[in-house]
């Protein structure tokens, strides 16, 4: 379906969603993520809005897993507004994410914050053998690398968190279904984050499917939090 259109779903799984500092909450299960005006999408909390483009005319959503966005790896991404998505010292942000038909051999872009994957805050699948490593790229913390873990045509649950242990100095910590996998120290840094699903400058399309996107600024999830956002949504994704 193309963009304009909706499938009228109003409702989903996942009502125990962790929800104190939440910036920006984008779920296509909510009509309200559906195009409210063209391409317009708004966010459920706090109607921040957010832009779908899709190049070639492709629809943006499908009605599995109680609405998804989808992209063809052909230009789709999701716009940011860039104020509420900047972030600086404590934030955290959740996301459901599936790759259908790529290649274990190239990069896509999940969270892009500059012109090419591997700008500073950009999150995305690496380059792997026989499956992608998430991976989140800071030249100046040192970047959070899972190794191999993600396949084709499943689901998984990326968290990023952000905690500050001193005035300008922290922690960040980075999951897969709940569960950390690396964390690295870190200097305050100051991300702004701008699309989802290809970087800024047009590279790294995702191929697949992209589900509930949270933001959280000036909130570091605990570890109990990351693992009960993930148990929230996790049978709606058959994980």
């Amino acid at each position: 379906m193309g963009i304009g259109s909706s499938y009228g779903i109003t409702s989903q799984t996942g009502n125990n969603i962790v929800d104190l500092g939440i910036t920006m909450y984008y779920d296509p299960a909510y009509n309200i993520c559906y195009p409210k005006s063209g391409a317009v999408i708004q966010d459920i909390n706090n109607r921040i809005d957010a832009t779908l483009s899709a190049e070639e005319g492709d629809g943006m959503w499908v009605n599995t897993n109680q609405g998804i966005f989808a992209f063809s790896g052909d230009s789709e991404r999701i716009t940011l507004d860039s104020v509420a998505s900047n972030n600086t010292g404590e934030f955290s942000w959740c996301i459901w994410v599936k790759n259908t038909g790529g290649s274990y051999g190239s990069d896509y872009a999940i969270l892009s914050a500059g012109s090419g994957v591997t700008n500073d805050g950009s999150l995305y699948f690496d380059a792997g053998t026989g499956a992608w490593s998430v991976k989140f790229e800071d030249s100046g913390a040192g970047d959070m690398d899972t190794g191999n873990i993600c396949t084709v045509n499943n689901w998984y649950h990326i968290a990023v968190v952000s905690k500050i242990v001193e005035e300008t100095s922290g922690t960040k910590y980075l999951y897969v279904n709940g569960v950390e996998k690396t964390s690295t120290e870190w200097e305050a840094a100051d991300y702004d984050w701008t699309r989802i699903g290809e970087t800024e400058g047009g590279y790294n399309d995702w191929i697949g499917n992209i589900g509930p996107i949270i933001f959280y600024k000036g909130k570091a999830l605990t570890a109990g939090d990351v693992l009960q956002n993930f148990n929230a949504q996790k049978d709606r994704f058959g994980v």
